[in-house]
């Protein structure tokens, strides 16, 4: 029956100083299909263990010579490749104490001499069974391991490609006299993605969320890195020419998929043009606002230059150009620009979003400080606020200051 049922033949050994006891049970185990081992002793159970440590069942007596079967089952127990092993003692004792000890050592049953056969062969398949299925769960957790491994290897090559693309960090030393990145993806790699590019007399910079995070994110930012370096081509454009540019790209190129899923993939960015020469900021945004501190004397004030609420993608207003703003860059001390992933993160005493208020707050706190301390001080609110919630998105943040 078992052999059927499993599509194996069961090996048992069969550990008694009674040669009758082996034969009654050897032969009650044989006629049900099963492979039979017998030893007289812990000692002789030990070295056929050890030679042939695939037994699927231990039937092991307690009171023997030489090696008893609590101090046999100890050994098993101790042992790497036997500890598995479900173990059935066959005892003639009654006494409650000796049968809790034997459970105590590692044993999954006990029988009582002398034996009923359907009572025996009762057991023996239900610890068979249980082995059996523990077996396959092990194989199961071994190849999902195995897979896992694979894919944490991938995502991790994944991650090393994402970060050769993305712009030298260097070149914003051209443009500024101080700034900071937090790049913090939710799963190693991430849907968040910065990007800068030179030309002449102007800089543009922008900070992109792709729908998503992890792999589905990081997917979309390499099609909107790769796509915003094939737009500009060393030619300059306004940041809302650029934004509307990408916008049919993303909706070109995911056009083939079903249209509820096409809706809801897209990037939301900030996108700035920065022209020394015109001394002007301009500004579009998916989504994601500008801020930036105006000064005026001893006044300080942080004013925000609201986006557009749709993203460069599918959307009703996707027949709408995106906004373009100018800025004076005289009265801008520093700006900032960012996804929504720092001030959604969950946290606190009541587990609620940090807030875009408390985010803006926390700039205005510290936008005195040199770009290093701010980044220093944002990190470590972010890390408390979170506290022991998982982070609830991508984070990518940039600060910086004009020269």
């Amino acid at each position: 029956m078992a052999e059927n049922k499993y599509n194996k033949q069961f090996k048992v050994l069969v550990v008694d100083d009674n040669v009758t006891n082996i034969q009654v049970v050897g032969n009650i185990l044989k006629q049900a299909n099963f492979a039979v081992g017998f030893a007289m002793n812990g000692q002789q159970a030990l070295d056929i263990l050890y030679k042939t440590p695939d037994f699927d069942l231990v039937l092991l007596d307690i009171d023997m010579p030489i090696l008893n079967g609590f101090d046999t089952i100890k050994i098993i127990r101790l042992d790497e490749r036997l500890k598995d092993i479900p173990v059935i003692f066959l005892t003639a004792h009654h006494d409650s104490e000796k049968i809790v000890e034997g459970f105590d050592l590692g044993a999954q049953d006990y029988l009582t001499k002398p034996f009923n056969t359907k009572e025996l062969m009762a057991r023996v398949h239900t610890h068979l069974q249980l082995k059996y299925t523990s077996d396959e769960l092990k194989h199961m957790y071994s190849a999902l391991e195995s897979k896992n491994n694979n894919i944490t290897n991938s995502i991790n090559y994944a991650n090393y490609i994402q970060h050769a693309m993305l712009p030298n960090v260097a070149l914003l030393n051209d443009m500024f006299s101080d700034y900071f990145i937090i790049n913090k993806p939710k799963d190693n790699i991430s849907g968040d993605f910065y990007w800068f590019q030179k030309i002449g007399h102007c800089f543009y910079i922008a900070a992109a969320d792709c729908t998503g995070h992890g792999v589905p994110g990081a997917m979309m930012s390499m099609l909107g890195l790769s796509r915003l370096n094939y737009i500009l081509n060393n030619q300059i454009k306004a940041p809302n020419v650029i934004l509307n540019e990408l916008r049919s790209f993303i909706k070109e190129s995911l056009h083939s998929i079903d249209n509820d899923i096409a809706s809801y993939n897209g990037i939301d960015i900030s996108l700035c043009l920065i022209n020394t020469e015109t001394k002007t900021l301009e500004f579009s945004g998916a989504y994601n606002s500008l801020l930036y501190f105006k000064k005026e004397g001893a006044q300080t004030e942080l004013i925000e230059i609201e986006a557009d609420r749709m993203p460069v993608g599918a959307h009703p207003k996707d027949n709408m150009d995106f906004t373009n703003h100018e800025l004076d860059l005289t009265n801008i001390h520093s700006f900032y620009i960012a996804s929504d992933g720092y001030y959604s993160q969950l946290g606190g005493e009541k587990t609620k979003v940090f807030t875009k208020k408390r985010y803006r707050n926390l700039l205005f706190e510290h936008h005195e400080k040199t770009m290093s301390d701010q980044h220093q001080v944002i990190e470590q609110q972010f890390s408390e606020w979170q506290g022991e919630e998982e982070q609830t998105d991508d984070v990518l943040l940039m600060g910086m200051k004009l020269k």
